[in-house]
């Protein structure tokens, strides 16, 4: 697998010194964003990873670290993601339950969830995750 890291942010700080830097995982053969990593100078382990579910990145991280420099980060990224395996139809459908349920729960929990885009995120969400699902190949089925 390549994995690429693509900046996103710098955040400066008076004196103009980076203090935050963030940056997207990508693979690059499938050009699919499978995690983040971020530099924060004020933190004693300073380079953070967060390893994307398969399934969709906005369901949250499968797997998250610490580390001092960079090179380490992206080394125990790449080990990580190379680990996951591709979800299966019962994992969309799972998901598809939990996005329905947030939704739900916005729309109950939040006056303001139809107005504020809550639930055009759940619609979106859910709509997307329909689409990998059925665009699995018949042997992932």
């Amino acid at each position: 697998m390549n994995l690429t890291a693509k900046k996103l942010i710098d955040y400066k700080n008076k004196q103009g010194e980076v203090w935050y830097k963030g940056w997207r995982l990508v693979n690059v053969d499938t050009g699919k964003a499978v995690g983040m990593m971020a530099y924060n100078s004020y933190h004693e382990t300073q380079f953070n990873v967060q390893i994307y579910s398969p399934v969709h990145e906005d369901l949250g991280p499968v797997g998250c670290k610490a580390f001092a420099t960079g090179l380490e980060a992206l080394i125990w990224a790449r080990e990580q993601i190379e680990q996951l395996q591709e979800p299966t139809v019962a994992d969309y459908e799972a998901a598809i339950h939990k996005v329905r349920d947030y939704r739900y729960q916005d729309s109950v929990s939040d006056d303001f969830a139809y107005s504020n885009g809550k639930i055009d995120r759940w619609d979106r969400i859910e709509r997307q995750l329909k689409d990998r699902m059925h665009g699995l190949t018949p042997s992932a089925i």
